[in-house]
């Protein structure tokens, strides 16, 4: 599954949902563990760096 969602988290790939309160478009995402390190621009110039862990990844859209 971890495979899936990290190859549709590219670099300027916009995501949504529940996680962030704006659009975020993806600078870089990494494996971390059993989780996801993405760090992205949200549409207001804020920058996120979450730690996503697999129970959240249904949470993320495209």
């Amino acid at each position: 599954m971890m495979d899936r969602i990290l190859s549709k988290l590219k670099p300027n790939t916009i995501v949504k949902g529940s996680l962030f309160p704006e659009n975020v478009h993806v600078i870089i995402a990494q494996p971390f563990g059993n989780a996801i390190k993405l760090i992205g621009r949200g549409d207001s110039n804020q920058v996120y760096e979450p730690v996503i862990p697999e129970d959240k990844f249904s949470l993320l859209s495209d």
